[in-house]
């Protein structure tokens, strides 16, 4: 026989391991459906994997067929596309392939496409012309000059900092007890590790420091060669030239309507013939030979992936055929 105080007791024990119960089921059902989405993520991504790389392979042909096509690769007066036919040069104009039902963005660029470290016992020689680039205000200048010699201690082989500079323990403070490498920077990357350089020269879309040259250890810098035109970044190219800010818009505007693949530079600068003579003199206008190559998901893709870049060498005593694939970056987008 139950007694009437034990029956409220019984509700709340049988109303606790039904609770109890169904916590447990939305629990599962949770954890089932996270681990179904998270397969999915994972097949898409090594779907985006394969996609990447077969639009590298079939971008490389494209682009053997276009040098085969046409051995003049200079970008001053090339040949817009013409009889539908797109053309594929280091230009970083957009082209669209489509692998498996989904759409890839690539762009080609040549590799020789930012600043070189001519002094790279102490780069901060060859960024000392910016300066003139950067704000009058005494703090900013100051700011860049310090920035300048931390990077000199980065590769210098002495302990020393002095003012400004930043050595081991400096490094160790900021929990890369690794640093500094101490010798020739190896990796373009690696300049982020600088502390402020990243305030002054910020990375692209894609997290890469485009203002200076891709670094690969196995292609030497030839000492004549000149970054391509249409591969550096908008603020390298303006650090260089050093315009007024009334150039700088028009330059803007012109290098903007390059993109136009029916385009040439003597078109496009028909009228500004003073400016194309100041970007011949300090950048190449012909392709060296060597290419990056830039592969992710066209805009709009609403699933998960990967993107490719990758640098390939096209001998110019060669017909058809590349040399060696030096570099793979991957990046999730």
């Amino acid at each position: 026989m139950v007694k009437n105080g034990e029956q409220g007791s019984a509700l709340l024990i049988v109303l606790s391991t039904l609770m109890v119960l169904a916590l447990l089921t939305a629990s599962i059902v949770v954890i089932s459906q996270s681990s179904r989405l998270m397969t999915a993520v994972n097949i898409q991504m090594d779907r985006s994997f394969y996609h990447c790389e077969s639009a590298g392979v079939r971008t490389i042909w494209l682009l053997l067929d276009d040098i085969e096509n046409f051995s003049d690769r200079t970008q001053i007066d090339t040949p817009p596309d013409f009889n539908d036919r797109e053309r594929f040069m280091a230009n970083g104009r957009t082209h669209v392939i489509t692998i498996g039902g989904q759409e890839l963005e690539v762009r080609i660029f040549d590799y020789f496409s930012g600043l070189r470290f001519e002094h790279p016992e102490q780069p901060s020689q060859d960024l000392d012309f910016v300066t003139d680039r950067l704000d009058d205000e005494l703090e900013i200048r100051k700011r860049f000059r310090a920035m300048l010699k931390k990077l000199d201690d980065y590769v210098d082989a002495d302990s020393s900092s002095g003012n400004d500079g930043l050595e081991k323990l400096g490094y160790r403070d900021l929990g890369i007890p690794a640093l500094p490498r101490n010798g020739e920077i190896r990796r373009r990357e690696e300049l982020s590790y600088v502390p402020d350089l990243l305030a002054f020269f910020p990375p692209d879309e894609a997290g890469r420091l485009r203002y200076f040259n891709l670094m690969v250890p196995t292609v030497e810098i030839p000492a004549e060669q000149k970054p391509q035109i249409l591969s550096v970044p908008e603020n390298f190219l303006l650090d260089t030239l050093d315009l007024e800010e009334r150039q700088e818009e028009r330059l803007r505007e012109l290098m903007a309507e390059m993109q136009d693949p029916e385009k040439t530079f003597d078109e496009v600068f028909s009228t500004e013939n003073e400016l194309l003579e100041q970007l011949k003199e300090e950048f190449s206008f012909e392709e060296s030979g060597y290419y990056l190559i830039q592969i992710r998901p066209a805009p709009g893709t609403r699933q998960p992936g990967k993107w490719l870049e990758f640098v390939i060498h096209v001998p110019r005593e060669t017909a058809f055929a590349i040399d060696q694939t030096y570099y793979y970056y991957w990046q999730l987008l």
